[in-house]
């Protein structure tokens, strides 16, 4: 039986993840690319494109195990700038647990529970400036992560904390290019505008 020849990077092109992947910060590739890093199922390794991201590390299914390719989604491929079928740079690293996460809505939210937000993200590990999702109604929720305690890679745990911002209605043209209907900018406009006269005031 060979020995594994360990490396502290690995340069390998992209496809798409599988169904089961999406939205979930994994990345995919051969049980013999995760020993010559010494990466294990559950790691987390980072993704450099033309920017850097972290993912989950899993293995890729026994019928692709041959295969010279890391299988992650849209939302990880923008995270790291690149397309699909475009190479990467993967290499392992360490973590720490994120006391909290600082979040930036890229469209208009409603109020949700924070809760909420850690039990969609739940395991999952970030950069400062990475793209997140979370599933809303059949649809989803973006927003940026724009600062992290501690700085650097972290995974999100139950005691993870999470500040959402609020949007900037008056910006007229960034809110009109999200997308919404106006009805719906609208309802979100007045729950946001209620909450906030509910915390300054006191009363629920």
């Amino acid at each position: 039986m060979r020995d594994v020849i360990m490396v502290d990077s690995i340069f390998i092109k992209t496809h798409k993840a599988y169904p089961r992947d999406t939205g979930k910060g994994r990345i995919r590739i051969s049980l013999a690319n995760m020993k010559k890093l010494g990466v294990s199922k559950g790691d987390v390794v980072e993704i450099n494109g033309k920017k850097k991201s972290v993912v989950t590390c899993f293995p890729l299914y026994p019928s692709e195990k041959k295969k010279q390719s890391a299988r992650v989604d849209s939302l990880t491929r923008f995270n790291c700038r690149t397309k699909e079928n475009e190479s990467v740079t993967i290499k392992k690293i360490q973590t720490k647990i994120a006391t909290w996460v600082h979040l930036e809505p890229l469209i208009p939210v409603p109020p949700i529970d924070e809760r909420y937000i850690n039990d969609c993200l739940k395991g999952m590990s970030f950069l400062k400036s990475d793209k997140v999702l979370t599933p809303y109604f059949g649809n989803a929720l973006y927003f940026k992560i724009s600062k992290t305690y501690p700085a650097g890679p972290v995974i999100i745990s139950d005691d993870t904390t999470f500040v959402i911002s609020y949007w900037d209605y008056s910006n007229e043209r960034k809110t009109e290019q999200s997308g919404l209907p106006k009805q719906e900018i609208d309802e979100r406009e007045y729950m946001q505008n209620l909450t906030i006269r509910r915390l300054r005031t006191g009363k629920l």
